[in-house]
């Protein structure tokens, strides 16, 4: 029987631990609809039952309909600003938005973000431009500052591809397939599809907030529970 010291140890223990979230970048906007894709969207949505599509669904009315089409979900599209109260209670946040067009997120709404992925919630970024376009800048800024390293490069690709036998992640393997019509090239985070060439279209990535660290009130805590296996430990041995 565990002592009330230890108990109240490991319950301190995971008080601390850290969320895990994850951040999944698609670099074509043309890929709703496509059924090839369904699985690795559902794979993305995985448990989550709220999802958020900020600002407007745009070219992605399909992958929202599937969201929706899946038991217990509720997939909306809103307008408001981000803050911690509007995406307080979502599971999966999805931005996005028509091919070459900016994003118009504030360093506050940016904050949220971040705020939401350090609690656990997860992100599905949906964002194409032109080769060279300025908007990479304000893609890759709004990427770092969620604390994803997946970045958009300069280079995009004018022709259709199926990845047929996508990489091993937590949200795809090779029995998995993905096509996107042109696409952008991603760097960072986990291969999730790539061209024959090795330019990457779709990336993952898991992010935890930050390193497990006790917090200091429950080190006292901790020792009395390691204390309490000392003593259980020389109980048991004693004969």
């Amino acid at each position: 029987m565990k002592s009330a010291a230890l108990s109240i140890a490991l319950t301190a223990a995971a008080a601390v631990s850290a969320s895990a979230a994850s951040v999944t970048v698609v670099a074509d906007v043309n890929t709703a609809g496509k059924a090839v894709n369904d699985a690795l969207y559902l794979n993305v949505l995985d448990s989550a039952t709220s999802v958020l599509f900020s600002r407007n669904e745009e070219q992605q009315s399909d992958t929202r309909a599937l969201f929706n089409a899946q038991a217990g979900v509720s997939a909306v599209e809103d307008a408001s600003t981000l803050t911690d109260a509007l995406l307080a209670g979502v599971d999966l946040l999805v931005i996005t938005r028509f091919y070459n067009n900016a994003i118009d997120y504030t360093a506050a709404e940016i904050a949220s973000v971040a705020n939401f992925v350090s609690d656990g919630g997860d992100v599905l970024v949906i964002l194409e431009a032109t080769a060279g376009s300025s908007l990479y800048s304000a893609y890759n800024s709004l990427l770092t500052g969620i604390g994803s390293a997946i970045q958009y490069t300069t280079g995009r690709t004018v022709m259709p591809f199926t990845d047929a036998s996508l990489e091993d992640t937590d949200i795809s393997d090779s029995s998995m397939s993905f096509a996107v019509d042109a696409y952008a090239h991603l760097s960072g985070g986990d291969a999730v599809a790539m061209d024959d060439t090795g330019a990457v279209f779709v990336a993952y990535e898991d992010i935890e907030d930050g390193p497990v660290v006790p917090l200091p009130g429950a080190l006292p805590l901790m020792a009395a529970g390691g204390l309490a296996l000392v003593g259980l430990k020389r109980r048991r041995t004693k004969r």
